[in-house]
């Protein structure tokens, strides 16, 4: 029996026995005269790899603790409000970022009664096999790049391992929540200006994804080449993504000729941008989402105590969205078109601009 002694008492760790074993294996090898020779990289590859296996181990020796006080009930009450009264020990797998582990705990089912397992509500465990930990680290590395990627980057920086299918699954189960996560988070109000801003990028697509007279025009169209599209055959293969953002910030006051670069007086510092939001999408319309970025504005300062700006490139489509908004909006509107050319910019075939106004009182 392994025990750890401290200054008030001691505990009996036997379900930590095997972590405490492999930790003083790993500081054994650690000690040896072979090992004093390594180079640093050797020494860090020695210990992410075994150290991982400590804490792999350190996990399943909890789990074996909370299977081990697990107290039996005469009964459990399922989501469906009836009594579970047959009890047996089940176990299931769990990914972790350190590796996979059992958890063993009490399952209760009835006559055609699927089973509860209360043990597994208190760890919150996922319903499928892994972790939230590990679900996290998937999540931020499809963020990065490519499902396939994602995957190798896992492998490689985890002890844990998710197949290409299962971190698909992963990106569209954590991805369900977004519009009500956004909904309910609180926004602490800051003074100064609430932008808005829209915009669309042209995504390349399969043929069956684009939308119908895109679809029809790509279908008409012949391509040079049999496996991928040449320099220049993006027309028809594209469907337009919307994206908008919504975001505060302090006015930036500068005159023509700081902006110009004319003047070298001190413009100050620039404000740093908060509470901002940004959000894409392939599948709704434009106006569906300009609908959105306003909701969201109006969240924000119900009141309507902020000035509010929107700025676009002024492409004649997103112009008539937002002028659609407007004029469906409960407050009255003066509104302000406004053009800013720089020098460099081509104002050909589009402009820059943007939308102010006061809100009626």
């Amino acid at each position: 029996m392994t025990k750890y002694t401290d200054k008030t008492d001691t505990v009996e760790l036997v379900e930590y026995a095997s972590a405490k074993e492999k930790f003083e294996s790993l500081v054994k090898e650690l000690s040896l005269e072979q090992t004093q020779t390594l180079e640093h990289g050797d020494i860090e590859s020695l210990i992410e790899k075994e150290g991982n296996e400590v804490l792999r181990r350190l996990m399943q020796g909890h789990l074996v603790q909370r299977a081990a006080n697990e107290k039996r009930a005469e009964g459990v009450k399922g989501d469906d409000g009836k009594h579970r009264n047959h009890c047996r020990s089940r176990t299931r797998a769990l990914e972790t970022l350190f590796g996979q582990v059992q958890v063993r705990r009490l399952g209760y089912s009835g006559k055609e009664l699927g089973s509860v397992f209360p043990m597994d509500a208190q760890l919150n465990l996922p319903k499928n096999k892994y972790s939230h930990g590990l679900r996290r680290k998937v999540g931020e590395e499809i963020a990065k790049g490519s499902f396939d990627e994602a995957v190798k980057a896992v492998e490689k920086g985890t002890g844990g391992k998710v197949p290409k299918r299962q971190a698909q699954q992963i990106a569209r189960q954590i991805s369900a929540d977004f519009e009500k996560f956004y909904a309910e988070k609180p926004v602490e109000p800051r003074a100064g200006l609430l932008i808005m801003t829209v915009d669309g990028k042209g995504v390349v697509m399969r043929k069956e994804d684009l939308r119908e007279p895109t679809r029809k025009a790509a279908q008409r169209s012949k391509n040079k080449l049999k496996t991928r599209l040449s320099q220049g055959e993006k027309r028809n293969r594209k469907r337009m993504a919307t994206v908008a953002s919504v975001y505060e910030v302090e006015p930036y006051h500068r005159t023509a000729e700081q902006i110009m670069g004319k003047d070298e007086d001190e413009c100050g510092k620039r404000p740093k941008i908060s509470n901002k939001r940004v959000w894409a999408s392939l599948r709704q319309e434009p106006a569906e989402v300009i609908e959105w970025m306003f909701a969201e504005a109006q969240r924000r300062d119900p009141r309507h105590e902020k000035t509010w700006l929107v700025l676009v490139d002024g492409q004649e489509a997103q112009l008539e969205n937002l002028n659609a908004a407007i004029s469906q909006a409960p407050t009255r509107y003066d509104c302000h078109s406004r053009f800013h050319p720089r020098p460099g910019i081509s104002m050909e075939g589009g402009s820059l601009s943007s939308l102010a106004w006061n809100h009626g009182r």
